[in-house]
């Protein structure tokens, strides 16, 4: 499932591409694992819903080691005043906006704060430190389903396709 999966949404990227629109692979793949999912639940087929747990929590952590790797921290070194200046901006902002605009007006309640954590981790980082802060709340208190499903579409699809369209437009004009 998780082949094909990438498959289908590569060949879904490849075919936006031929409309001009250009989308992160792996949002595409993402939207296929959804259809996939809908698919198997509408069917009633039956899905190890653990082993994809497993095996996406593995994908998550190689994800996220691929991604610390690829950092080069010499050139790092050199702008680390303005970078920690900039990161704790970005951090009071976005604590602040998760907790006046997510936790308070969700209801103050477990749902609430497993959906601001997740925006926490969005805003800090990205949709896969969302991802990984939601599924360790679940882990150690307990299911939180409207955090997974809110933190899934909004930080994963909406945001990225937003994302994928405003930088193609920027693009776009720039070269225009």
């Amino acid at each position: 499932l998780f082949a094909l999966a990438v498959v289908a949404g590569s060949l879904l990227s490849d075919a936006l591409r031929s409309y001009g629109l250009i989308t992160p692979r792996f949002l595409t793949a993402m939207l296929a694992g959804v259809a996939i999912s809908m698919v198997t639940d509408v069917g009633r087929l039956h899905m190890d819903r653990a082993l994809i747990e497993a095996c996406g929590d593995i994908c998550l952590s190689l994800f996220i080691v691929m991604a610390l790797c690829g950092i080069d921290l010499h050139t790092l070194g050199s702008i680390a005043g303005p970078m920690a200046i900039m990161a704790l901006a970005q951090t009071i902002g976005t604590v602040l906006f998760a907790h006046f605009l997510v936790f308070r007006p969700m209801g103050r309640n477990f749902e609430a704060a497993a959906t601001a954590g997740g925006v926490i981790g969005f805003g800090l980082s990205s949709f896969a430190v969302a991802m990984a802060t939601v599924k360790q709340v679940e882990r150690h208190f307990g299911p939180a389903p409207q955090a997974v499903l809110l933190t899934t579409l909004v930080g994963g699809a909406v945001s990225n396709l937003a994302n994928a369209v405003v930088v193609m437009a920027f693009y776009q004009w720039l070269l225009g």
